[in-house]
C-alpha cells in the first residue's frame, strides 16, 4: 500500500514538473523567431538563388566540352524506276572490263587481264540491287572556349558578384526587422504586464477603501454617498482591468505567432523594463556615418546600383566581336548488308577560330543599352530614396529618444509623489480631515501616474531599438549563427 501511495505521488511530482511552461528570455524569443520566420527563409533562398547564378556565369570562362553520339538505322524501299536505274548503273563495270577485253590480240595477255579485272570485280563486289537497310553512326567531341567576347564575361562576373552581396544584405536587413518586431512585441508584453499589474493594484486599493467606508458608515461616520461613490469607483476600475488583461493577450498572441509557438502553448517571458542606456552619440552627422558604414538597406542599394553599372558594360560588349576557339574529333561509320567493317569508319578532327561581329541586328543591341541604363537611373533613384529614408529613421528616432530622455524622469517623480499623496489622504481620510472624494482622486492619479510612466519607459525603449535598427546594428547582440 505505501508503494502505491508513493508511486501514485511521484506521477503528480512529474505530471506538475511538466505543466511548468517554459520562461523565455528575451534572447531565446529572437533565436525562436529568426529559426521559424517565413519571410527570413525567403530571403536566404533569394540569396542562395544568386550564388548558383554566380557559379553559372563563372563557368562561361572555361572551355565547354561536349560528346555527341548518334546511331540511325534506315529501312530503304526504292521505286521501281530507281531499282532499274541502279541495275544499269551496276552492269556498267562489267561492260567496260568486256569493251577493254576485246581491244587486246594476244590470247595470252587476254587471259591474264580477264584474270585481273576477275579478280578486281570481286573485291568490289557491287551490288546488284540497292540495300533494303543502312546504318549509320556518328559521334565525336567538341570542345569550344571564348577568346574575346567584348568583356560581356568579366563584366556578368561583376555583376552577378555585386548582386549577389546585394542579395545577402538585404537577407540581413529582412533579418533586422525580424528582430526589431520580436523585440518591441517582447517589450509591449512586459508593458502589457506592468499595467495589468497596475490596474490590479488599483482594484485592490479601492476594494480596501471600500471596506473601510462600509465600516465607517456601519459606525455613522460616512454617509451613503460616500459609500456609493467608493462602490462607483471600483465599478469603473474593473473594466479597465479587463481590457488591459485583453490588450495583453492579443500582445502575446502575436508574440507567439512571430517566434512561431503555438497558439495554444502558455507563454511566459522575463527580462528586465526599464531605461536603456544610450550608446551612442546624440547628434545626427555621427550617427549617419554609423549608418553609413553599418545598415544593409544602404549597402545593398550601393551593390545593386554597381552590379547595374557592370550590366550596362555588359550591354556595350555586344557591339564589340566575339572570337572563340573550338576543336571537334569526329567518328563517322556507314554499314549495310554488303559493306561492314572498321575501313567503313571515317576519323575527322579539326581545329579552329571563329569570329562573329553582328553588323546589323535591327536594333537589338542598342535597345538592350537603352534598357540597362534605365534600370541603373531607376537603381539610382531607389539609392537617394532609401538614403533620405534613412535620414528620416534616424531624425524621427533621435527626436522620441530626446523627448523620452527629458520626460522619463518627470513621470518617474509623478509615481513617487501620487504614492505620497494617496498615503497622506488616507490618512487625513480616518482622522477626518479630508473627504472621502479626495481619497478617490488620489487613486486615480496615482493609477495614472503608473500607466504614464510605463508607457515612458516603453516609448523609450522602442525610440532606442529603432536608433538600432536604422543605424544597422540591432542584430549585433544577439549571436544568431549564420548558415
Amino acid at each position: 500500500m505505501k508503494r502505491f501511495y508513493f508511486l501514485m505521488l511521484l506521477i503528480i511530482l512529474l505530471w506538475d514538473i511538466g505543466s511548468f511552461a517554459e520562461v523565455l528570455t528575451l534572447n531565446d524569443c529572437v533565436a525562436r523567431g529568426l529559426d521559424n520566420n517565413r519571410e527570413l527563409k525567403i530571403a536566404y533562398e533569394n540569396f542562395r538563388k544568386f550564388k548558383g547564378t554566380k557559379q553559372k556565369t563563372r563557368a562561361l570562362y572555361f572551355p565547354h566540352v561536349s560528346l555527341t553520339a548518334m546511331y540511325n538505322r534506315v529501312n530503304f524501299t526504292a521505286s521501281d524506276r530507281l531499282k532499274e536505274d541502279f541495275e544499269k548503273f551496276s552492269m556498267i563495270p562489267g561492260q567496260l572490263s568486256q569493251l577493254f577485253l576485246s581491244t587486246i590480240q594476244d590470247p595470252t595477255m587476254q587471259a591474264v587481264y580477264a584474270q585481273k579485272i576477275q579478280g578486281m570485280m570481286s573485291e568490289l563486289n557491287l551490288p546488284s540491287e540497292l540495300p533494303k537497310h543502312v546504318g549509320m553512326l556518328n559521334t565525336g567531341v567538341f570542345v569550344s572556349q571564348p577568346i574575346f567576347t567584348g568583356f560581356r564575361i568579366l563584366n556578368a562576373n561583376r555583376a552577378i558578384s555585386a548582386a549577389e552581396k546585394g542579395a545577402y544584405y538585404q537577407y540581413i536587413e529582412t533579418k533586422n526587422k525580424v528582430i526589431l518586431d520580436i523585440e518591441t512585441t517582447f517589450y509591449q508584453a512586459l508593458l502589457m504586464d506592468h499595467l495589468v499589474e497596475v490596474y490590479q493594484m488599483a482594484v485592490k486599493i479601492g476594494n480596501d477603501h471600500l471596506d473601510i467606508i462600509k465600516k465607517m458608515h456601519a459606525e455613522g461616520l460616512a454617509s451613503d454617498w460616500d459609500l456609493l461613490k467608493a462602490r462607483t469607483h471600483i465599478q469603473k476600475l474593473e473594466p479597465q482591468l479587463a481590457d488591459a488583461k485583453r490588450k495583453r493577450e492579443l500582445v502575446y498572441s502575436k508574440l507567439r505567432l512571430l517566434i512561431g509557438a503555438s497558439q495554444e502553448d502558455e507563454l511566459l517571458i522575463s527580462g528586465d523594463f526599464k531605461a536603456p542606456e544610450i550608446e551612442y552619440a546624440e547628434d545626427f552627422d555621427s550617427l549617419y556615418k554609423i549608418a553609413k558604414a553599418n545598415n544593409p538597406l544602404l549597402k545593398s542599394v550601393s551593390l545593386f546600383e554597381n552590379s547595374s553599372k557592370y550590366l550596362l558594360k555588359t550591354a556595350y560588349g555586344s557591339l564589340l566581336p566575339q572570337i572563340g576557339g573550338f576543336a571537334n574529333y569526329t567518328f563517322l561509320g556507314i554499314n549495310d548488308e554488303y559493306n561492314v567493317g572498321s575501313k567503313d569508319i571515317n576519323k575527322v578532327f579539326a581545329v579552329g577560330i571563329s569570329l562573329k561581329w553582328d553588323i546589323f541586328t535591327g536594333g537589338e543591341h542598342f535597345g538592350k543599352i537603352k534598357e540597362k541604363r534605365a534600370e541603373l537611373e531607376s537603381v539610382k533613384q531607389k539609392k537617394s530614396q532609401v538614403m533620405d529614408y534613412v535620414k528620416i529613421q534616424i531624425k524621427d528616432a533621435l527626436n522620441q529618444l530626446k523627448y523620452a530622455k527629458e520626460n522619463y524622469k518627470t513621470h518617474e517623480l509623478n509615481v513617487q509623489l501620487s504614492e505620497k499623496s494617496l498615503q497622506i489622504a488616507e490618512e487625513s481620510f480616518k482622522n477626518g480631515t479630508a473627504r472621502e472624494v479626495d481619497v478617490l482622486d488620489a487613486q486615480l492619479d496615482l493609477k495614472s501616474a503608473k500607466v504614464s510612466y510605463y508607457q515612458m519607459i516603453y516609448d523609450y525603449i522602442t525610440a532606442d531599438l529603432n536608433l538600432k535598427k536604422a543605424l544597422g546594428v540591432i542584430s549585433k547582440d544577439f549571436n544568431h549563427e549564420e548558415e
